[in-house]
């Protein structure tokens, strides 16, 4: 952080109230949980590099304080971090303070070669989901909470865990198939980089055009449509900022 002043990419005078939904987050993290807790799954988890998300509560997340810091961003030459002016100082957040409050790992992920490899188990896409080559989170998230086997219930969780919780899936969102793969090898499965991608779509919605946000509510509000307030979704693991 430094002091100084700042030009804001939207100025006070064009500020606007929002509805902000994160996809993901504590509704998946508490089922998981609750499972994980059933079928005496814990030892397994405690040896998973995402141990630190299911040993503390999950961090709450807060639309109205989320929607103030996409309106406080300023402008910056860098796409992998945002900054924004806030109690007349420069903040910043970037990929080194996502992986310190995650405690994930910023190492390179597996090759292409090694995911063909080593990730192409087919046995829980035939034995749960009937061999579809198109999955839906939501089919995910059935089958994990209808699943009765301890270890697929472990590995079901946790491609629930990394697209639900790290990624923000939305119900009707496809899973890609590999992730489903990779989970049968857990130790590869553990290798992937589910930092940098829940870390991109993180960036993806803080890059957003804010004031296209409040153009579109305006434009319904035109056509007769009563809303105070713009709608939109967060996705990553937004609980970070």
């Amino acid at each position: 952080m430094s002091k100084g002043t700042a030009h804001l990419i939207i100025p006070v005078s064009a500020h606007y109230t929002g509805r902000v939904t994160w996809c993901g987050g504590s509704y998946y993290y508490t089922k998981i949980k609750a499972k994980f807790e059933e079928f005496n799954l814990w030892d397994r988890v405690r040896e998973s590099p995402f141990k630190q998300f299911f040993e503390r509560e999950p961090i709450q997340f807060s639309g109205a304080f989320f929607h103030q810091l996409m309106l406080h961003k300023i402008k910056f030459d860098k796409p992998d971090e945002v900054h924004f002016y806030v109690g007349r100082k420069r903040c910043r957040f970037g990929r080194v303070e996502f992986g310190l409050v995650t405690g994930l790992n910023l190492l390179p992920g597996p090759t292409e070669e090694d995911i063909k490899e080593k990730g192409s188990s087919d046995r829980l896409i035939m034995e749960y989901f009937n061999g579809s080559p198109s999955i839906s989170f939501g089919q995910l998230r059935r089958v994990f909470e209808s699943c009765t086997e301890a270890d697929d219930v472990y590995k079901l969780g946790m491609a629930l865990f990394v697209m639900g919780v790290l990624t923000g899936k939305e119900e009707k969102t496809v899973v890609p198939p590999f992730v489903i793969r990779m989970v049968d090898n857990l130790p590869f499965f553990y290798e992937y980089p589910w930092e940098k991608i829940s870390y991109t779509k993180l960036m993806e919605t803080c890059n957003k055009d804010y004031l296209d946000v409040k153009n579109k509510m305006l434009k319904k509000i035109e056509k007769g449509v009563t809303q105070k307030e713009a709608k939109y979704s967060a996705y990553g693991y937004t609980a970070t900022l």
